[in-house]
């Protein structure tokens, strides 16, 4: 039997004119810009310009081993971090 991948919408803002979906059984965020001549996966938010999408997944991963003040610490240490 095929294994069926399920997308949820996180976010969806008309300023931003960006969604992001989580794919449930892959752990993933999905990033994405539509806009007038041009739509496709982003790789850094837009309502957060610092929060880039890998980082997001990082964390979506290790919320399988790891508590959750355990990782919103990690994430607030590298936030700010332009070289992540």
């Amino acid at each position: 039997m095929a294994e069926t991948t399920t997308l949820h919408p996180l976010q969806t803002n008309t300023w931003v004119k960006a969604s992001w979906m989580v794919n449930t059984a892959g752990l993933e965020v999905i990033a994405f810009e539509v806009a007038e001549g041009h739509n496709g996966c982003i790789e850094t938010s837009q309502a957060l310009p610092n929060l880039k999408i890998v980082l997001v997944n990082k964390a979506l991963g290790r919320s399988a081993a790891e508590d959750n003040s355990t990782i919103e610490r990690c994430l607030l240490a590298q936030f700010g971090n332009p070289n992540l």
